[in-house]
């Protein structure tokens, strides 16, 4: 097995995968426990205590999907390989997970949320995230090199390198958006090249700060709900 698992680390580095440090990572549970198995030695049985001992262990349901799906593809690989029959290979199911699509916030919460909220660098951000459905990775990551003012409508330009999938694209700037933009170059510091950089010295991350706005204790993240124009670490300099 520990053969077949370094075929799957060494095609996510050979493709330069985003994902690679996490596939490294859940491959590393599946070997603490298959790494001296023979692949053609595993069970479906012996997929099904793995489960079990992971949810033991108190993993989440979904870790535990990621660590299959690299089962998977390393007995895709190894099949591919002509390393082993596919007649040998294991059944591995996924989970079926009932909190997909939970989490989400909802307008009513956000417009809540806002008001509460008085950092202004903060209070841009989360709005941002939620009008036009961006990770939060990604919009830590916009800077003002990305901003096209030459046309009457402003234009976002998304280079992929930025992208969960690689894909550039282009954000029209209108309504909400356009107007978090202009507070934005009207909060623009000329050491910073980030669009959305912190000011404040506070040290609690965003999650802590949202829940505290909203009178909460600090638990799973809340996402912003995805929208046809999704898109976008931070520079020390910048306050991130």
């Amino acid at each position: 097995m520990g053969e077949i698992l370094d075929a799957v680390e060494q095609r996510a580095e050979w493709k330069k995968l985003r994902s690679l440090r996490k596939t490294r990572s859940h491959a590393k549970a599946v070997r603490k426990t298959f790494a001296f198995t023979r692949a053609v030695d595993v069970s479906t049985g012996d997929i099904e205590q793995y489960i079990k001992e992971r949810k033991d262990t108190g993993r989440a349901e979904a870790t535990i999907n990621r660590e299959l799906e690299i089962l998977r593809c390393a007995y895709r690989l190894a099949v591919k390989g002509k390393l082993i029959s596919a007649a040998r290979v294991p059944d591995i199911e996924l989970l079926r997970l009932d909190n997909i699509r939970q989490g989400f916030f909802e307008r009513a919460e956000i417009e809540a949320l806002l008001q509460r909220i008085p950092d202004r660098d903060l209070h841009d951000f989360i709005e941002w995230g939620f009008r036009t459905g961006q990770r939060k990775g990604e919009i830590a990551k916009l800077t003002w090199d990305m901003l096209d003012r030459t046309c009457p409508v402003w234009v976002l330009r998304l280079p992929g390198a930025i992208a969960k999938n690689k894909t550039g694209r282009s954000l029209g700037l209108a309504g909400e958006t356009r107007t978090i933009m202009e507070r934005r170059l009207a909060r623009r510091r000329l050491d910073c090249p980030l669009i959305f950089h912190r000011t404040s010295k506070g040290k609690a991350d965003s999650r802590s700060r949202i829940s505290g706005a909203r009178g909460e204790t600090p638990s799973r993240p809340r996402r912003f709900p995805k929208t046809d124009s999704s898109t976008t670490s931070g520079d020390p300099r910048c306050g991130h």
